[in-house]
């Protein structure tokens, strides 16, 4: 019998930039195949990779009948093509006009080269680049002005660059200005003049003006693009708002946001930061924001030559490499020099929190179709933490496998003037109308917009006596379907608690519940002793309460953690995939202390990223490694693992 010649893999594996024609596209695609195969993050940080397989996936999303955008290899070629015939304006280069770095033309294709099947115009309406200082940030947005300005087909596009100061506007403003100026057959093209403190547009009416942070003074505006240039240097969220809420019925505005790291971690620049951390890493989806950020790893060694690429996609043509080892010499020997550059030589923001859970570890443990049915049979607990008024409540069922995994599904509540009022704001909680299926922001989907008069209760999960009250011992055998959602709306101001005990106690009709575990408000005590009085006994409660200190949480927080942190985590933990708990797992940090207690809460006390149904998890983890104290069957200790 013949011997088979053994199988060889080709040398070059295909690429998917081979399918393009357009040189910049195909120089996008391979940025972006380089990056998520650099799993080793030698060149390229988790932000990146994270962007970079985003982009990836969303060409593949592209090419599917029911993706609400496509993919325009003209388009995406065009921005760049028109960029590169710019001069430059600063410096000493040896072409004539500009010559884009991969990263950036990686940037436009994204930005540019993606559109909305509805209407042919660009997909996305909001992006944040941050970057190391010196990246060409300012010289690139000058070029997406004067393009915005002139090849998009918009009637009267005006445009505004923002900056804390006018200095600051004029490092975008003036490289567009001088551009114009020393390019005759683009004035001649597009009849453009440059003014001393504008760009104005003959062809098509429109401008482009350099305003400060003054924005009081800003009202009135009806941009087409607005620029944030330097956004961390924003003390306050004002110029943000006016730029934001002026866009009125432009069809296809463009926020174009850019930074360096800088130390307000409780300041818009910020939010917009973890917002978009949380679009990268899946927690929250928003197909109109497109973000990007250049940075060392954490654990990376700020003095090691070979980690300063991450951050400066620029090295070696705008940022020079010995200029960068004199600042690290001046920052081994000075602490204030240390904090500078960090934060502008490799963009790492100080002061902020790290988050606690991986949310890719998270999302490895996701089971797709993971049914409360799933559950029967299993032994389970149940965590709640109840909103005080007007918050998110939020309840999880925890059942335990033979083999010692842990299987999680939540369910989580919102009255709808919270919503109403939570999807005005621009953060994480932006998603919220997408999450409950009503009308949610521009460009994130959602259903149909929500009528607080018009919205009705949720449906019973009980048989109803003649009398209309829940006939306890009776639960219906399967969730209606408007009990399906991510996130559920119920009628007016505040929590409808008595909604949230209903399906609380379905559960604990349907399933085999040991406990049920509150936090410790007033409504979680009441609850408590009705469902103790109803489903307990005085030598075996149902209920109990977890008050949250350190001491209390600190096992079943360990607990959870050691789980999610498991080299495959899938074996032991697993949940359906909420976006509402996937958002929170993102949100949640942690404070360790010197005793070994940890304490897992939210970034600072008022921040809008929630972790109710963390915390609710970790109650209802609770029971699995506590057992009752003497001091009365409502009050749990910790015995350890």
């Amino acid at each position: 019998m013949a011997s088979r010649k053994p199988k060889t893999r080709s040398r070059r594996t295909a690429s998917v930039a081979d399918g393009f024609e357009s040189e910049f596209v195909q120089t996008a695609v391979r940025f972006a195949e380089a990056a998520v195969k650099d799993r080793k993050r030698k060149e390229n940080c988790e932000f990146v990779r994270l962007a970079a397989r985003r982009f990836l996936d969303d060409l593949k999303r592209a090419k599917r009948r029911n993706c609400e955008f496509y993919f325009s290899e003209w388009h995406g070629d065009d921005v760049c093509d028109f960029i590169e015939k710019l001069p430059h304006v600063q410096g000493s280069w040896e072409t004539p006009t500009l010559t884009l770095e991969p990263a950036q033309t990686f940037v436009l294709v994204n930005v540019f080269g993606f559109r909305r099947k509805s209407d042919d115009r660009r997909r996305f309406t909001r992006a944040y680049i941050e970057v190391a200082r010196k990246n060409a940030k300012s010289t690139l947005t000058a070029g997406i002005v004067l393009y915005c300005l002139t090849c998009e087909g918009e009637l009267g596009p005006d445009i505004v660059v923002g900056a804390t100061t006018g200095a600051q506007a004029d490092k975008v403003f003036k490289p567009a200005k001088q551009m114009v100026d020393r390019t005759a057959a683009l004035r001649e093209a597009f009849a453009l003049k440059a003014w001393a403190r504008s760009i104005t547009c003959g062809d098509n009416g429109g401008s482009v003006q350099p305003i400060n942070s003054k924005s009081s003074t800003q009202d009135g505006w009806n941009p087409y693009v607005g620029v944030l240039d330097e956004l961390h240097a924003h003390k306050d969220r004002g110029l943000f708002d006016v730029i934001r809420s002026a866009f009125g019925a432009r069809k296809q505005p463009l926020m174009w946001m850019i930074t360096t790291a800088g130390y307000n971690v409780h300041g818009v620049c910020y939010e917009q930061r973890t917002l978009l951390v949380k679009i990268l890493n899946g927690a929250v989806t928003a197909d109109h924001y497109f973000g990007i950020i250049f940075t060392i790893d954490e654990g990376d060694d700020p003095f090691d030559e070979a980690n300063w690429r991450k951050a400066n996609p620029m090295l070696g043509s705008a940022v020079d490499l010995s200029e960068l080892r004199g600042y690290a010499i001046e920052a081994k020997a000075s602490p204030e020099s240390l904090g500078e550059f960090l934060t502008k030589r490799l963009n790492v923001w100080l002061n902020a929190a790290s988050g606690w859970l991986s949310p890719a570890q998270w999302k490895k443990a996701t089971i797709e179709g993971l049914d409360w049915s799933d559950f029967h049979g299993l032994e389970c607990t149940v965590g709640a933490d109840l909103a005080d008024k007007d918050d998110i409540t939020a309840v999880v069922m925890i059942g335990q496998t033979e083999d010692g995994k842990i299987i999680v599904k939540p369910k989580f509540f919102i009255p709808a003037a919270a919503l109403v009022r939570e999807t005005q704001s621009d953060t994480g909680q932006s998603t919220y109308g997408v999450w409950s299926g009503h009308a949610a922001k521009e460009g994130m989907g959602g259903g149909p917009p929500l009528d607080d008069d018009d919205l009705e209760g949720l449906p019973p999960l009980f048989e109803l006596d003649d009398d209309g009250k829940p006939i306890w011992d009776k639960p219906l055998k399967e969730l209606p379907a408007e009990w399906q959602g991510d996130l559920l709306t119920t009628p007016g101001d505040f929590v409808d608690h008595n909604t949230v005990e209903m399906f609380i106690r379905w559960l604990a009709s349907t399933q085999s519940v040991r406990k049920i575990t509150f936090d410790q408000f007033a409504a979680a005590q009441q609850m408590a002793s009705r469902l103790n009085e109803d489903l307990g006994s005085p030598d075996d409660p149902i209920a109990a309460i977890l008050h949250k200190s350190a001491a209390n949480v600190t096992n079943p927080a360990k607990e959870l953690e050691a789980r999610v942190r498991a080299k495959d985590p899938a074996k032991h933990i697993g949940h359906d995939g909420n976006p509402v708990m996937n958002w929170m797992i993102s949100n949640a940090v942690v404070t360790r202390h010197v005793n070994g207690t940890i304490i897992p809460k939210k970034e600072s006390p008022n921040s809008a990223n929630k972790i109710d149904g963390v915390d609710a998890m970790i109650n209802a983890i609770a029971p699995i490694v506590v057992v009752e104290t003497d001091a009365g069957p409502a009050t749990l200790e910790y015995t350890g693992l």
